[in-house]
């Protein structure tokens, strides 16, 4: 008797279960969308209307979506969270009016929901007219580079935006200049690793901020040298030293040593020349003063001898005169 019970439960068991398995299963086709909501620009607190058409469905539901696709919010809660007014939810036909900057770059799509399942309509653009994205400031410049052939060195800048994402993309050029530069494909990261030419090329990066598709007016870095010296010929000759001519010693006289004086060496007279210049010069100074002393004298001698002359003819003369009176 229990074991036809068991049994029993067992096979109550097996359909309860496999009737909610049939019951979950769609029963019917999948809604068919024959059209999509189109793109809508406005000015700031202007209206915009999208219209969804789909088969086979049972329930429309609006849905607001950011253009990352990171959040949602049910066309129903939209006032609430924009400020906006909000008509013909559950209608295929949904208005929206007094749109705010805020929603410029979310997007409007309908859902559909059959017994076959659900669709998603595309995502209609909301633009609102007059919407600038701030540009971002750089906080640190990139630095130029030094390097020998086969090293590798990266370039970085520090940006920040007070809204929207960081986007990047590096130029090279060949003047020092932040201006008219090439693109670089794939340089698109706040760090570049420039390739090796040999030479000097500079680089320099442009930052913008980018926000619901729009981007800010961009920011541009300083240019930087990056130089890369000539790689070496292991084949080339090495470099020849080019000796550095040195001061030659001075002359040293050679004094013969006399025989028979022991075998003590006898001291080498060393040859000052600017001892001997300083001689020189001494010597024709003394030679000078000399000489003026002598010419000195002689002038002396001469007024002494003329004077000592008109003294003795001054005499004879007397001597003269008294004779002639005796």
């Amino acid at each position: 008797m229990k074991k036809t019970v068991s049994i029993l439960l067992a096979l109550l068991l097996v359909f309860s279960l496999s009737t909610a398995a049939f019951a979950t299963e769609p029963t019917g086709p999948k809604p068919n969308i024959t059209k999509n909501p189109t793109g809508e620009t406005v000015d700031e607190g202007g209206s915009a209307t999208f219209i969804a058409h789909a088969e086979n469905y049972t329930e429309i539901i609006w849905r607001i979506v950011s253009n990352d696709t990171t959040n949602t919010i049910q066309a129903s809660d939209a006032p609430g969270y924009f400020g906006c007014e909000v008509y013909g939810i559950g209608t295929e036909t949904l208005v929206i009016t007094k749109i705010p900057a805020e929603m410029d770059g979310w997007r409007v799509e309908a859902m559909f929901r059959g017994p076959g399942g659900v669709e998603y309509s595309w995502g209609a653009l909301i633009r609102v007219n007059g919407v600038f994205v701030k540009a971002p400031t750089i906080s640190a410049q990139p630095q130029g580079l030094s390097l020998a052939s086969g090293e590798t060195g990266t370039l970085s800048v520090s940006a920040a935006t007070v809204e929207g994402t960081l986007h990047f993309q590096w130029y090279s050029n060949t003047a020092n200049s932040n201006q008219l530069g090439t693109a670089i494909d794939g340089a698109t990261e706040a760090s570049f690793t420039p390739a090796e030419q040999t030479g000097t090329t500079y680089y320099y990066v442009e930052v913008t901020s980018v926000l619901n598709g729009r981007s800010s007016d961009p920011v541009l870095s300083n240019a930087v040298a990056v130089t890369y010296a000539a790689p070496v010929d292991p084949d080339a000759p090495a470099p020849t030293e080019t000796p550095v001519p040195g001061t030659p010693a001075p002359l040293v006289p050679v004094v013969d040593e006399p025989e028979g004086e022991g075998d003590t060496p006898a001291p080498v007279e060393t040859k000052d020349t600017s001892r001997s210049a300083a001689s020189a010069q001494e010597r024709a100074s003394n030679a000078l003063n000399m000489l003026t002393i002598v010419g000195g004298v002689l002038a002396v001698a001469a007024i002494v001898g003329g004077i000592t002359a008109l003294i003795v003819r001054r005499r004879g003369d007397d001597d003269d005169e008294d004779d002639e009176e005796e």
